[in-house]
């Protein structure tokens, strides 16, 4: 049995209190640790975090070694602990970063310090903390330096800030500004003795130059208010802490900050722009997107009533969640990185217990939003997770889930396509089983909010009834794809009319559903816009006369109605050739949409006026032949050839914008079940935007299958194999096409008895085999990061795994890493009924891919009346080539399991034949029972040669008992895995019948340690499931 997680947890528990629920929706928790105003940060290899003064008399304080000498005082100043990532810190205090107390000016008594920041300015590493003056209620920021960033810091002999007055200062952090080249410290400083206003200060380090960026006298700051205080005025005191600050993509700095009493689970998280400015500029608190809600929180849970209670933005839902800082590997660096949040969540009771997670901060948009840490994330319903609440996926990769509020399709509808808008909203297609209406998805994660966006007929109505004959006439979009930058959405539908009213000649009396429509935000709402007298929307009809006749030829039909056809007994209405999958082209802006019924529309899009309002009209058009069936299993007939897809080549030039089509083809009818052709079978075509002419360049090829064009003009194919055809020759010497020859006779293109050419690629990448399932084939659903150029790959039907690939270089001189593999969890699932499918994914600005897992009703003649769950995925693709270590115990008896799949070996080894085979240097099959993926090799003997690395972090140096769960086959009986460590080796033969090797007793360095496994000589051969290693 495949084991599902890297370092098992069975679960937290901090006294009697469920720290973690069973769906993981709150993010990365760090354990059930107490800390506070934690700040954390990057040095070297490791991940240091560091908290305010604890007592290991709290509840909830660790000591990893409570007999170190650091705690004979029975606290620690500025407890810290480490990790190899920001999300696998240490579940214990591992020192006290301060242990000699702060600086003459403080009191040294427990409790004192809280509040660090730490940061490397030049050489010298810096601790800012706040700490009580020594004889006094007044609190100041002192700063200490050491060489290193665990301490021992030494501090300074008096406070860095200490307002005069007696006024206090707090919460210092610190920011550095990559457009000044600039170190910032920020703190909150109270503005009279009895703390009734607090403001946000910050200045230039080693600077006395002060300014207020942010006060909480702020009007309408709502969310700061501390009722019952009877010394201030009102009764109210307004308290702002935690600065943080951060400049996003946009350039713009944002402050975070805390607000109303740490204690109370009315602690939450604000959000202020400063401008673009350097950050001593004023900031100015931002309204939400209803001006009204201004005084919300952006994040935080509030006992609060009234409309304001709720948070800006949805996840995470925690209460008490405040004390917010941030971090980057490295702050002083060029060019992007990902920025690390860590925040506190306040649990209440007499303890006033405060635990640490880590969340990852997108700055991507003008609106900030935190994610999960995890590589994996299931998007769903509470409740309908399944087995998919562990800790990891099948694979390894960690896994968390989100439940999100308003999550479902209405009864009877579903949704499987999906588009990614400009501001971060997921799309869904939404179709329908069993409705009488309209309804596409949208997702935000940012706000973790499912909303359905109802579409309406052509006579304004909700629903349309059923036909005579009872058969209900839901519409369906066949697809969902951004355009204009991701400002705007458009959708199809193969069934405008809906398809049972038109077998019985019946004309709805509602109308009929559009064909095509756009969706754009209007009022912070993805909908259909409108407004008097037009509508984002059009039905077949409308698009069929969107160009007029030519007053020179007024018989001749436009290019529009001949693109849509009337139907026979309502020539005002058209299903337009079933508008299938749409696409927008690179250079014109026009848009290909696949007639399901046998053509080619090309839409051209202008818009929008000052109204919100799109225009649209039919520019090219192209009737796909008759084709006879040239080996039909039944009478002879035509081949049935329906248009599927169309993926743009995003190299092409204007006037031959190139574009690959892939089709389902059925031989000729009987009357019975169609019987379907070879599967993939694909054409080129190109579009000339300024004629409307749409022709195609290739001849149908019956062996690349369904295609997708990467950034350099690459056709990559997704048959039976994942291949790879160099730009430029497509169509070349083995592949020859005449636009004559396929004119007079399509069928003249043939490989035997097969319909269609088989065209020789220049890759072959073989892990594609071993990536999904057999149904299908296994087929693979491919889409490009148009920001890293990464191919990512989603078996379609059994598994939801993934493949990432990234390549470099050009023609036949291409090189490819592929990271880890992926099972990102579906088959945990819970699935009473029914299948799942899933389709391309799409990518967010930080390069997560996005999918949804579409759930099929029974395939029955009996129509399904109960609701579906759905999920969305996000995988955090850049992860997959930097896997994360996995961080060792310390303790002694404990273990960890390091997968097979998640290793380092990222690299392939090319042939030197005609069609480059290229093969991983880490291979993985499936893992026995399906469920994530064993190291082998694409043979099927094993691992035969070859090192194979894996990363693990060591918290510190001791012996490790190593096992490994592996196989042979008998006919290998000397196989052996050889690990090396360092200048050391260790072999351990293998058994059959996926046995535990006999233990091998390993010392380990501390710190991040590579273990390289290959086979001695003659010991290839072997199959490796997972490593466990134990401290003794």
């Amino acid at each position: 049995m495949h084991v599902l997680r890297g370092v098992i947890i069975a679960g937290l528990v901090v006294s009697g209190l469920a720290v973690l629920p069973s769906e993981r929706a709150l993010g990365g928790a760090q354990a059930g640790l107490r800390s506070s105003d934690a700040a954390l940060v990057r040095d070297d290899q490791r991940w240091v975090s560091l908290s305010g003064g604890e007592s290991l008399s709290d509840q909830g304080t660790k000591a990893c070694k409570p007999g170190d000498a650091v705690w004979q005082k029975g606290f620690a100043h500025v407890p810290y602990r480490i990790g190899p990532t920001p999300d696998q810190l240490a579940d214990c205090w591992t020192g006290d970063a301060m242990p000699g107390g702060p600086g003459a000016w403080a009191d040294a008594a427990a409790g004192s310090v809280g509040s660090p920041a730490i940061a490397r300015v030049g050489s010298t590493w810096r601790l800012y903390y706040a700490a009580r003056v020594a004889g006094s209620q007044q609190r100041c920021v002192g700063m200490a330096t050491s060489g290193a960033s665990t301490g021992p810091f030494l501090p300074g002999t008096a406070a860095v800030v200490c307002p005069a007055g007696g006024l206090s200062a707090v919460d210092p952090d610190l920011f550095y500004d990559r457009q000044t080249s600039a170190w910032f410290l920020l703190w909150r400083q109270d503005t009279d003795a009895q703390r009734c206003q607090t403001d946000i200060h910050v200045r230039a380090i080693d600077t006395q130059d002060d300014r207020i960026i942010l006060r909480s006298s702020a009007a309408a700051l709502g969310f700061d208010e501390i009722s019952g205080v009877s010394a201030c005025p009102g009764g109210v005191r307004h308290l702002i802490e935690s600065p943080a600050m951060v400049r996003a993509a946009d350039n713009q700095l944002w402050l975070f900050f805390s607000a109303n009493s740490k204690t109370s689970t009315d602690y939450a998280t604000g959000w202020a722009l400063c401008g673009t400015a350097v950050a001593t500029a004023d900031c100015g608190l931002l309204s939400a997107f209803d001006p009204a809600g201004r005084n919300r929180p952006t994040w935080g849970w509030s006992q609060r009533a009234g409309a304001n209670a709720k948070p800006y933005l949805g996840f995470p839902d925690l209460p008490g969640f405040g004390g917010m800082s941030l971090a980057t590997a490295d702050p002083t660096a060029t060019g992007p990185q990902p920025v690390y949040a860590t925040g506190q969540m306040y649990w209440g009771g007499a303890a006033q217990l405060r635990t640490q997670f880590v969340f990852r901060l997108d700055t991507s948009w003008t609106v900030p939003a935190l994610f999960e840490s995890d590589i994996v994330t299931i998007h769903g319903k509470s409740g309908a997770f399944g087995g998919a609440t562990a800790a990891t996926t099948p694979s390894g990769q960690s896994l968390s889930t989100r439940a999100v509020r308003g999550w479902g399709w209405p009864n009877g509808h579903h949704g499987i396509f999906n588009a990614m808008a400009g501001d971060g909203t997921l799309i869904v297609q939404g179709g329908s089983y069993n409705a009488d209406d309209f309804v596409m998805g949208a997702y935000d994660p940012r706000s973790s909010a499912w909303s359905n966006i109802p579409i309406t007929s052509s006579t304004g109505s909700a629903t349309i009834s059923p036909s005579p004959a009872g058969k209900r006439a839901g519409g369906s979009a066949w697809d969902a794809q951004a355009i204009r930058n991701g400002s705007a959405v458009a959708f199809t539908d193969l069934f405008g009319f809906p398809w049972d009213h038109y077998q019985e000649q019946a004309i709805p009396a509602e109308g009929v559903w559009p064909a095509f429509g756009l969706l754009t935000k209007v009022n912070n709402t993805w909908q259909v816009a409108s407004g008097s007298g037009w509508k984002n929307q059009w039905t077949g009809g409308q698009l069929a006369r969107s160009v007029p006749r030519s007053p020179a030829h007024p018989s001749d039909p436009s290019i529009s109605e001949r693109a849509c056809e009337p139907v026979a007994f309502d020539p005002a209405e058209s299903f337009c050739g079933g508008p299938n999958e749409v696409s927008e082209l690179p250079r014109s802006k026009d848009l290909i949409v696949t007639q399901y019924f046998g053509g080619l529309m090309a839409l051209h899009v202008t818009g929008p006026d000052s109204a919100g309002r799109y225009d649209v009209r039919v520019s090219g058009f192209y009737k796909y032949p008759r084709v006879p069936d040239i080996n039909p299993p039944g009478p002879a007939g035509d081949l049935v050839i329906l248009p599927k897809t169309a993926m743009p080549d995003p190299t092409s030039a204007p006037g031959d914008e190139r574009f690959i089509v892939g089709f389902d083809i059925f031989h000729a009818e009987s009357g019975a079940t169609p019987v379907p052709l070879q599967k993939g079978i694909v054409q080129e075509f190109s579009y000339d935007s300024a004629t409307g002419e749409i022709k195609p360049t290739s001849a149908p090829i019956n062996n690349l299958g369904e295609g997708i064009y990467d950034y350099q003009g690459n056709l990559w194919g997704s048959g039976p194999k994942l291949t790879v055809t160099v730009k430029g020759t497509l169509g070349g010497p083995d592949c020859p096409f005449s636009l004559a020859q396929w004119t007079a006779d399509p069928t003249f293109y043939r490989t035997g008895n097969d319909w269609g050419q088989t065209c020789q690629p220049d890759y072959d990448i073989l892990q594609r085999q071993d990536v999904g399932g057999p149904f299908g084939g296994g087929m693979l659903q491919l889409s490009e990061d148009p920001a890293s150029h990464t191919m990512v790959g989603i078996d379609t039907w059994n598994t939801a795994n993934t493949i990432a690939i990234r390549h470099t270089g050009t023609g036949r001189d291409k090189t490819f890493t592929i990271g880890n593999l992926t099972d990102t969890g579906r088959n945990l699932l819970p699935m009473a009924v029914g299948s799942f499918e899933q389709r391309p994914g799409v990518f967010d600005a930080n390069g997560r891919l996005w999918f949804v897992i579409h759930h099929w009703p029974p395939q029955d003649a009996t129509p399904y009346t109960q609701p579906l769950d759905h999920w969305v995925i996000d995988v955090d693709v850049p992860r997959l080539f930097e896997p994360p270590p996995v961080a060792l115990p310390a303790a002694t008896g404990q273990s960890a399991i390091v997968q097979a799949e998640n290793n380092t070996t990222m690299t392939t080894t090319k042939s030197t034949t005609e069609i480059i085979a290229v093969d991983s240097d880490a291979y993985l099959k499936k893992a026995p029972g399906g469920l994530g993926f064993i190291l082998a090799d694409n043979t099927g003997f094993g691992h035969l040669s070859g090192t194979v690395r894996y990363q693990v972090y060591v918290p510190e140096a001791g012996t490790y008992r190593i096992v490994y769960q592996a196989t042979r086959l008998s006919n290998t009986p000397n196989a052996a895995i050889q690990l090396g460590v360092g200048a050391n080796t260790y072999i351990s033969p293998v058994k059959t019948g996926w046995q535990p090797t006999d233990p091998r007793d390993v010392p380990l360095p501390a710190g991040l340690q590579t273990l390289s496994l290959s086979p001695p000589p003659n010991g290839g051969g072997w199959y490796l499931d997972w490593i466990q290693l134990t401290r003794v």
